[in-house]
């Protein structure tokens, strides 16, 4: 068996094992590694509408109409959307979380 004796023949003789080592040093997901600190962890993620949805259970209408004054269905208390981009807006999890657990439980 022959012996690999640089870095640089390592590479070329194993290039899939030195990305998969490379990628699983450097990527932050504290499912692979625990190299996440705590206010990585504690970041807010933007939620968009399809998330927001499957979060809620309610339909784009609904969220909408939930935030439209004018609509009988409005709900003063339900999160603003924050804009993205000229045409993308998604949500605070955080602000859509604290809305659910806000709510009250309207099952007997």
């Amino acid at each position: 068996m022959r012996r690999i004796e640089t870095l640089f023949e390592l590479c070329r003789l194993f290039p899939r094992l030195v990305v998969f080592i490379l990628f699983g040093m450097f990527h932050n997901n504290p499912r692979t590694c625990d190299m996440a600190t705590s206010s990585e962890q504690n970041q807010d993620r933007f939620q968009r509408r399809p998330a927001v949805e499957a979060m809620t259970g309610l339909s784009r209408s609904s969220i909408y109409s939930k935030m439209d004054p004018r609509s009988p269905q409005h709900d003063p208390e339900f999160p603003k959307p924050v804009r993205l981009g000229k045409r993308a807006v998604a949500w605070r999890e955080s602000d859509i979380l604290a809305w659910m657990n806000g709510r009250q439980s309207t099952a007997a």
